[in-house]
């Protein structure tokens, strides 16, 4: 991750955004994941949300399915919520240039009531 104070943008490589768009497509193209594969998609996937604001709400369910599994080799299905939160990273991702500006402190009002 990288932050540029001047510019006021966070950004990540684009490596890391292609990396992630080949863990996610790799997902859809299952039927079932392991833990470990579901901890390593969520990995990426926080670590991209954390440049990208509003973004952890796509990856709720995939932390919850993760939650459910206790065991490294058992798996999880590839389907409804779970997976339609796969396919709006994948598209996301398509069209994410790797930067984000952030909101200036400037640009907040301050409100006082009594």
């Amino acid at each position: 991750m990288q932050i540029n104070s001047i510019r006021m943008e966070v950004s990540l490589r684009q490596e890391k955004v292609i990396d992630i768009q080949k863990v996610v497509k790799d997902c859809l193209n299952k039927k079932r994941l392991t833990k470990r594969q579901l901890q390593r998609v969520a990995g990426k996937l926080s670590f991209a949300a954390r440049v990208v604001r509003g973004r952890r709400t796509f990856l709720r369910r995939i932390l919850d399915s993760l939650g459910r599994l206790q065991r490294p080799y058992h798996k999880v299905c590839v389907r409804g919520a779970f997976k339609a939160d796969l396919v709006w990273w994948e598209s996301f991702l398509k069209t994410f240039n790797g930067t984000v500006k952030w909101i200036s402190s400037n640009n907040v009002a301050t409100i006082v009531t009594d």
